[in-house]
């Protein structure tokens, strides 16, 4: 896994156009998307559900997810 440092450069070159610089879903791609781009902030009960998150990111866990844009 990467460290903080370049997780942060792989969010801002892979992710942010949709999700945003803060996570929040509203990344300048991000409009007319549908679905829209999740808001990141929002995952997990206080912990950050890594499993979870990779599998979507990698394809694995599409279940119930309307239309596969990511």
């Amino acid at each position: 896994m990467p460290d903080a440092r370049e997780g942060a450069a792989i969010y801002t070159a892979n992710c942010a156009q949709c999700h945003g610089v803060s996570g929040k879903g509203d990344g300048p791609w991000a409009e007319g998307m549908v679905p829209p781009p999740a808001d990141l902030t929002r995952l997990g009960n206080g912990a950050f559900p890594r499993a979870h998150v990779l599998s979507v990111i990698d394809g694995y866990d599409r279940t119930g997810l309307p239309g596969k844009e990511m």
